[in-house]
Protein backbone atom coordinates (compact mmCIF):
# COMPACT_ATOMS: atom_id res chain seq x y z
CA UNK A 1 0.00 0.00 0.00
CA UNK A 2 1.14 3.64 -0.65
CA UNK A 3 1.79 4.86 2.79
CA UNK A 4 2.34 8.51 3.69
CA UNK A 5 4.56 8.57 6.76
CA UNK A 6 6.09 11.46 8.63
CA UNK A 7 9.09 10.09 9.51
CA UNK A 8 10.02 13.11 11.97
CA UNK A 9 7.07 11.67 13.84
CA UNK A 10 8.63 8.43 14.13
CA UNK A 11 11.57 9.94 15.25
CA UNK A 12 10.18 11.92 18.06
CA UNK A 13 8.22 8.77 19.09
CA UNK A 14 11.28 6.71 19.37
CA UNK A 15 13.59 9.27 21.02
CA UNK A 16 10.56 9.50 23.53
CA UNK A 17 10.27 5.63 24.22
CA UNK A 18 10.81 4.98 28.11
CA UNK A 19 13.71 3.13 28.67
CA UNK A 20 13.75 3.01 31.95
CA UNK A 21 10.74 1.70 32.17
CA UNK A 22 11.20 -1.17 34.14
CA UNK A 23 14.04 -0.31 36.56
CA UNK A 24 13.00 -2.75 39.52
CA UNK A 25 13.52 -6.32 37.33
CA UNK A 26 17.63 -5.97 38.41
CA UNK A 27 16.34 -4.80 42.21
CA UNK A 28 15.10 -6.18 45.29
CA UNK A 29 11.96 -6.48 43.61
CA UNK A 30 12.82 -9.01 41.44
CA UNK A 31 14.71 -11.43 44.13
CA UNK A 32 11.36 -11.29 46.17
CA UNK A 33 8.76 -12.49 43.26
CA UNK A 34 8.65 -15.27 41.50
CA UNK A 35 9.05 -14.89 37.64
CA UNK A 36 5.42 -15.75 36.74
CA UNK A 37 4.75 -12.66 38.94
CA UNK A 38 7.51 -10.77 36.86
CA UNK A 39 5.90 -11.15 33.72
CA UNK A 40 2.44 -10.18 34.73
CA UNK A 41 4.03 -6.92 35.68
CA UNK A 42 5.54 -6.44 32.85
CA UNK A 43 3.09 -7.75 30.65
CA UNK A 44 0.74 -4.50 33.16
CA UNK A 45 3.28 -2.09 32.59
CA UNK A 46 4.66 -2.74 29.25
CA UNK A 47 0.89 -2.89 27.57
CA UNK A 48 0.22 1.09 28.68
CA UNK A 49 3.47 2.36 27.10
CA UNK A 50 4.25 3.44 24.03
CA UNK A 51 4.16 1.80 20.70
CA UNK A 52 7.66 3.04 20.59
CA UNK A 53 8.75 1.11 24.00
CA UNK A 54 6.80 -1.86 22.76
CA UNK A 55 9.53 -2.14 19.73
CA UNK A 56 11.85 -1.58 21.95
CA UNK A 57 11.90 -4.62 24.46
CA UNK A 58 10.92 -6.59 21.60
CA UNK A 59 14.49 -6.75 20.53
CA UNK A 60 15.30 -7.14 25.00
CA UNK A 61 18.07 -9.77 25.84
CA UNK A 62 15.46 -11.21 28.60
CA UNK A 63 13.03 -13.61 26.79
CA UNK A 64 10.85 -13.25 28.91
CA UNK A 65 10.62 -9.23 28.14
CA UNK A 66 10.71 -9.82 24.99
CA UNK A 67 8.21 -12.14 24.69
CA UNK A 68 5.78 -9.98 26.43
CA UNK A 69 6.45 -7.24 23.94
CA UNK A 70 5.81 -9.44 21.00
CA UNK A 71 2.06 -10.35 23.33
CA UNK A 72 1.51 -6.84 23.76
CA UNK A 73 2.26 -6.01 20.32
CA UNK A 74 0.36 -8.59 18.64
CA UNK A 75 -2.98 -6.64 20.27
CA UNK A 76 -2.69 -3.87 19.29
CA UNK A 77 -4.36 -1.72 16.07
CA UNK A 78 -1.61 -2.74 13.20
CA UNK A 79 -2.09 0.81 11.89
CA UNK A 80 -0.62 2.67 15.13
CA UNK A 81 1.75 -0.20 15.54
CA UNK A 82 3.28 -1.40 12.27
CA UNK A 83 4.61 2.25 11.15
CA UNK A 84 6.79 1.98 14.48
CA UNK A 85 7.79 -1.86 14.72
CA UNK A 86 9.10 -1.01 10.92
CA UNK A 87 11.18 1.79 11.95
CA UNK A 88 12.27 0.34 14.28
CA UNK A 89 14.24 -1.95 12.37
CA UNK A 90 16.38 1.02 10.91
CA UNK A 91 16.96 1.14 14.58
CA UNK A 92 18.17 -1.82 15.96
CA UNK A 93 21.01 -3.67 15.02
CA UNK A 94 20.72 -7.03 16.83
CA UNK A 95 21.32 -9.74 14.47
CA UNK A 96 18.04 -11.63 15.41
CA UNK A 97 15.95 -8.56 15.32
CA UNK A 98 14.61 -8.94 11.70
CA UNK A 99 13.49 -12.51 13.69
CA UNK A 100 11.72 -11.03 15.40
CA UNK A 101 10.11 -8.52 13.68
CA UNK A 102 9.29 -11.27 11.24
CA UNK A 103 7.35 -13.07 14.23
CA UNK A 104 5.32 -9.70 14.71
CA UNK A 105 4.50 -9.44 11.31
CA UNK A 106 2.98 -13.01 10.95
CA UNK A 107 0.96 -12.67 13.97
CA UNK A 108 -1.13 -9.59 12.90
CA UNK A 109 -3.57 -10.71 9.35
CA UNK A 110 -0.39 -10.55 6.51
CA UNK A 111 -2.97 -9.14 4.45
CA UNK A 112 -2.68 -6.08 6.30
CA UNK A 113 0.85 -6.60 7.85
CA UNK A 114 2.91 -6.86 4.64
CA UNK A 115 1.16 -4.50 2.90
CA UNK A 116 2.47 -1.73 5.62
CA UNK A 117 5.72 -3.51 5.11
CA UNK A 118 6.08 -3.39 1.26
CA UNK A 119 4.76 0.37 1.14
CA UNK A 120 7.42 0.97 3.88
CA UNK A 121 10.05 -0.75 1.97
CA UNK A 122 9.00 1.51 -1.24
CA UNK A 123 9.42 4.03 0.89
CA UNK A 124 12.99 3.33 2.44
CA UNK A 125 14.48 1.20 -0.21
CA UNK A 126 17.93 2.13 0.56
CA UNK A 127 17.76 -0.12 3.53
CA UNK A 128 16.32 -2.70 1.77
CA UNK A 129 18.91 -4.99 2.83
CA UNK A 130 17.35 -4.91 6.36
CA UNK A 131 14.18 -5.70 4.83
CA UNK A 132 14.94 -8.66 2.77
CA UNK A 133 16.53 -9.82 5.72
CA UNK A 134 12.52 -10.15 7.44
CA UNK A 135 11.92 -12.24 4.67
CA UNK A 136 14.43 -14.64 4.40
CA UNK A 137 13.76 -15.38 8.22
CA UNK A 138 10.11 -17.13 6.68
CA UNK A 139 11.67 -19.77 5.13
CA UNK A 140 11.52 -22.63 5.27
CA UNK A 141 8.10 -22.03 5.90
CA UNK A 142 8.17 -25.56 7.74
CA UNK A 143 10.06 -24.40 10.02
CA UNK A 144 8.15 -20.65 11.11
CA UNK A 145 4.92 -22.37 10.83
CA UNK A 146 3.32 -25.26 12.74
CA UNK A 147 0.67 -26.79 10.17
CA UNK A 148 0.26 -26.87 6.44
CA UNK A 149 -2.94 -24.74 6.83
CA UNK A 150 -1.03 -21.81 8.48
CA UNK A 151 1.38 -22.11 5.65
CA UNK A 152 -1.72 -21.50 3.14
CA UNK A 153 -3.24 -18.78 5.18
CA UNK A 154 0.12 -17.10 5.36
CA UNK A 155 0.94 -17.22 1.39
CA UNK A 156 -2.95 -16.16 0.81
CA UNK A 157 -1.92 -13.37 2.85
CA UNK A 158 1.14 -12.08 1.88
CA UNK A 159 0.83 -12.69 -1.88
CA UNK A 160 -2.61 -10.49 -1.42
CA UNK A 161 -0.88 -7.95 -0.21
CA UNK A 162 1.64 -8.35 -3.17
CA UNK A 163 -1.19 -8.08 -5.26
CA UNK A 164 -3.00 -4.88 -4.24
CA UNK A 165 0.88 -2.84 -3.97
CA UNK A 166 1.70 -4.00 -7.20
CA UNK A 167 -1.67 -2.80 -8.49
CA UNK A 168 -1.32 0.46 -7.13
CA UNK A 169 2.48 0.75 -8.74
CA UNK A 170 1.61 -0.33 -11.90
CA UNK A 171 0.49 1.47 -15.10
CA UNK A 172 -3.50 0.86 -15.81
CA UNK A 173 -2.22 -1.62 -18.54
CA UNK A 174 -0.61 -3.70 -16.69
CA UNK A 175 2.34 -3.94 -18.95
CA UNK A 176 6.11 -2.35 -18.44
CA UNK A 177 6.82 0.37 -21.45
CA UNK A 178 9.54 2.74 -19.74
CA UNK A 179 12.55 2.63 -17.23
CA UNK A 180 9.73 4.34 -14.64
CA UNK A 181 6.98 1.23 -14.31
CA UNK A 182 9.63 -1.10 -13.94
CA UNK A 183 11.50 1.26 -11.08
CA UNK A 184 8.63 1.71 -9.31
CA UNK A 185 7.83 -1.79 -8.77
CA UNK A 186 11.00 -2.99 -8.19
CA UNK A 187 10.99 -3.24 -4.55
CA UNK A 188 7.91 -5.73 -4.87
CA UNK A 189 9.57 -7.42 -7.46
CA UNK A 190 12.34 -8.16 -5.81
CA UNK A 191 11.01 -9.61 -2.45
CA UNK A 192 8.56 -11.73 -4.84
CA UNK A 193 11.64 -13.05 -6.23
CA UNK A 194 13.06 -13.73 -3.03
CA UNK A 195 10.13 -16.10 -2.06
CA UNK A 196 9.61 -17.79 -5.21
CA UNK A 197 13.18 -18.75 -5.03
CA UNK A 198 12.96 -19.94 -1.37
CA UNK A 199 10.22 -22.28 -2.68
CA UNK A 200 10.40 -23.02 -6.14
CA UNK A 201 11.37 -26.50 -5.20
CA UNK A 202 9.96 -27.17 -2.25
CA UNK A 203 6.21 -28.59 -1.25
CA UNK A 204 4.99 -25.17 -1.26
CA UNK A 205 6.10 -24.74 -4.90
CA UNK A 206 2.36 -24.81 -6.71
CA UNK A 207 0.96 -22.44 -4.16
CA UNK A 208 3.49 -20.01 -5.00
CA UNK A 209 3.65 -21.08 -8.71
CA UNK A 210 -0.11 -20.78 -8.55
CA UNK A 211 -0.17 -17.05 -6.57
CA UNK A 212 2.99 -16.02 -8.79
CA UNK A 213 0.79 -16.85 -12.41
CA UNK A 214 -2.29 -15.12 -10.90
CA UNK A 215 -0.10 -11.96 -10.25
CA UNK A 216 0.79 -12.43 -13.89
CA UNK A 217 -2.30 -12.46 -15.30
CA UNK A 218 -4.37 -10.05 -13.12
CA UNK A 219 -1.76 -7.29 -12.80
CA UNK A 220 1.85 -7.25 -14.84
CA UNK A 221 0.82 -9.21 -17.51
CA UNK A 222 3.62 -7.94 -19.81
CA UNK A 223 7.36 -7.21 -19.70
CA UNK A 224 8.51 -7.06 -22.66
CA UNK A 225 7.60 -3.52 -23.43
CA UNK A 226 10.62 -2.65 -21.47
CA UNK A 227 13.90 -0.57 -23.44
CA UNK A 228 16.49 -3.01 -23.58
CA UNK A 229 19.55 -1.78 -24.47
CA UNK A 230 20.93 -3.59 -27.61
CA UNK A 231 23.66 -1.23 -27.87
CA UNK A 232 25.27 -2.33 -25.00
CA UNK A 233 26.56 -5.93 -25.09
CA UNK A 234 27.06 -5.90 -20.93
CA UNK A 235 23.99 -4.15 -20.03
CA UNK A 236 21.69 -6.23 -22.02
CA UNK A 237 23.00 -9.45 -20.94
CA UNK A 238 22.13 -7.86 -17.06
CA UNK A 239 18.73 -7.43 -18.42
CA UNK A 240 17.59 -10.57 -19.58
CA UNK A 241 19.49 -12.57 -17.14
CA UNK A 242 16.63 -10.67 -14.79
CA UNK A 243 13.71 -10.67 -17.23
CA UNK A 244 13.31 -13.75 -18.83
CA UNK A 245 13.20 -15.76 -14.87
CA UNK A 246 10.65 -12.88 -13.84
CA UNK A 247 8.92 -13.62 -17.60
CA UNK A 248 9.07 -17.85 -16.74
CA UNK A 249 8.05 -17.58 -13.24
CA UNK A 250 4.78 -15.48 -13.47
CA UNK A 251 4.10 -17.34 -17.15
CA UNK A 252 3.67 -14.28 -19.20
CA UNK A 253 1.34 -15.69 -21.58
CA UNK A 254 1.67 -12.57 -23.74
CA UNK A 255 5.24 -11.95 -23.61
CA UNK A 256 5.55 -15.36 -26.38
CA UNK A 257 6.29 -13.74 -29.12
CA UNK A 258 9.31 -11.27 -27.62
CA UNK A 259 10.59 -14.62 -26.70
CA UNK A 260 10.74 -16.28 -30.07
CA UNK A 261 12.08 -13.26 -31.19
CA UNK A 262 15.09 -13.14 -29.18
CA UNK A 263 17.28 -15.49 -31.07
CA UNK A 264 17.09 -13.06 -34.02
CA UNK A 265 17.73 -10.15 -32.75
CA UNK A 266 20.60 -11.36 -30.59
CA UNK A 267 22.55 -12.13 -33.41
CA UNK A 268 22.81 -8.80 -34.07
CA UNK A 269 24.39 -7.85 -31.08
CA UNK A 270 27.75 -8.18 -29.57
CA UNK A 271 26.83 -10.86 -26.87
CA UNK A 272 29.47 -13.33 -26.44
CA UNK A 273 28.54 -16.50 -28.01
CA UNK A 274 28.18 -18.17 -24.35
CA UNK A 275 25.88 -15.96 -23.15
CA UNK A 276 24.09 -15.73 -26.30
CA UNK A 277 23.53 -19.10 -25.98
CA UNK A 278 22.54 -19.04 -21.98
CA UNK A 279 20.25 -16.44 -23.32
CA UNK A 280 18.75 -18.46 -25.78
CA UNK A 281 18.30 -21.36 -23.47
CA UNK A 282 16.63 -19.43 -20.59
CA UNK A 283 14.21 -18.17 -23.32
CA UNK A 284 13.58 -21.55 -24.54
CA UNK A 285 13.57 -22.74 -20.73
CA UNK A 286 10.56 -19.94 -20.07
CA UNK A 287 8.46 -20.67 -23.32
CA UNK A 288 8.28 -23.90 -22.09
CA UNK A 289 7.06 -23.22 -18.58
CA UNK A 290 4.41 -20.48 -19.96
CA UNK A 291 3.14 -22.96 -22.64
CA UNK A 292 2.87 -25.92 -19.61
CA UNK A 293 0.90 -24.49 -16.79
CA UNK A 294 -0.05 -27.85 -15.31
CA UNK A 295 3.58 -28.91 -14.80
CA UNK A 296 5.84 -27.59 -11.51
CA UNK A 297 8.52 -25.42 -13.26
CA UNK A 298 11.27 -27.03 -11.30
CA UNK A 299 9.94 -30.17 -13.36
CA UNK A 300 10.30 -28.62 -16.66
CA UNK A 301 13.71 -27.41 -15.55
CA UNK A 302 14.74 -30.50 -14.46
CA UNK A 303 14.18 -32.40 -17.60
CA UNK A 304 15.62 -29.69 -19.33
CA UNK A 305 18.77 -29.84 -17.85
CA UNK A 306 19.18 -25.60 -17.22
CA UNK A 307 19.32 -23.49 -14.38
CA UNK A 308 16.79 -20.58 -14.63
CA UNK A 309 16.34 -19.55 -11.21
CA UNK A 310 18.45 -19.42 -7.81
CA UNK A 311 18.78 -22.65 -5.63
Amino acid sequence: MKLELDFEDLESQWKARKLDLFPWLDGLFALIRSRDSLVRETKKRLSFSSKATMAQFLSSDNKDNAQCAREIIRGQDPEAMLPILLYSLEKINKKDYPHRIMESLIDFDPSISFGYFLGYLNLRFHLKHKFFQVVNEIFPLNETFSHSSDIDSFLSGFFNALRQDLKERMPPTGRIGKDEDLESIDPDIKIMMIVFNSTWQGNDASIVEREMKGIGQEVIVSLKGFPLDYENSGILYQQLSELIPLIASMRLEYDQPFLLELPLKLKKTDLLQEEMEEIKQMSEAALTIIKHPEKRISEILRKMKISLFEA
